[in-house]
């Protein structure tokens, strides 16, 4: 390790490509023609002083100086760093499902949308590679509010007209208002409402 950086930077000058299990860190402090070497009993000491940390003991990566805080993390990392190839395991099944479903909690309202458009043909171009085909022009949707709390369910509401993107708008913002108003009051939970037998 070369201090001529210093304080701001250490720097390895050289690594062995080969990783041993005892490694022998050694500091070269050099006043013009003149160097020197400096046994480098602990690294993570060393180190220390230099990120000015104070308080728990860390471990510091001889290859890499990553610091860690925790034992268990330092000895995962060492095993990536000595052999190249992350310790990771892979699930064996491929797909990927939700199983805590006791840690699920139910949304107090949920809407489902749905949109229906036509294409109307546009002959317009952009620039001389870019040509216009088509727009898509809503003409109705239906919408429906679900909720597992009583009272906040509603039929499905549908809508067809010209103006059926601006008169969703109007229709959603609406719901999310009632919705809100209902939600700011604070009720006992719903299983609180139910009476002991």
């Amino acid at each position: 390790y070369s201090e001529r950086h210093a304080p701001t930077y250490i720097l390895p000058l050289y690594q062995a490509s080969y990783r041993f299990q005892h490694v022998v860190n050694l500091l070269i402090v050099q006043d013009g023609d003149n160097s020197h070497y400096i046994l480098i009993k602990s690294l993570t000491a060393f180190l220390k002083v230099k990120t000015k940390h104070t308080g728990a003991d860390r471990f510091t990566c001889d290859f890499c100086f990553r610091v860690f805080s925790s034992t268990l993390t330092y000895l995962k990392h060492i095993h990536f760093c000595n052999t190249g190839k992350p310790d990771i395991q892979m699930p064996e099944d491929q797909y990927l499902r939700f199983r805590n479903f006791r840690f699920k909690m139910p949304n107090p309202v949920t809407i489902y949308a749905d949109f229906e458009a036509y294409n109307s043909k546009v002959g317009e171009g952009l620039t001389e590679n870019t040509k216009i085909i088509c727009e898509q022009k809503p003409s109705g949707f239906g919408y429906t509010v679900v909720s597992p709390y009583p009272g906040f369910s509603k039929p499905t509401f549908v809508y067809r007209g010209s103006n059926a993107s601006d008169y969703f708008v109007e229709r959603i913002l609406d719901e999310c208002f009632e919705v809100r108003t209902v939600l700011k009051e604070v009720k006992p939970p719903y299983s609180a409402l139910i009476p002991l037998l």
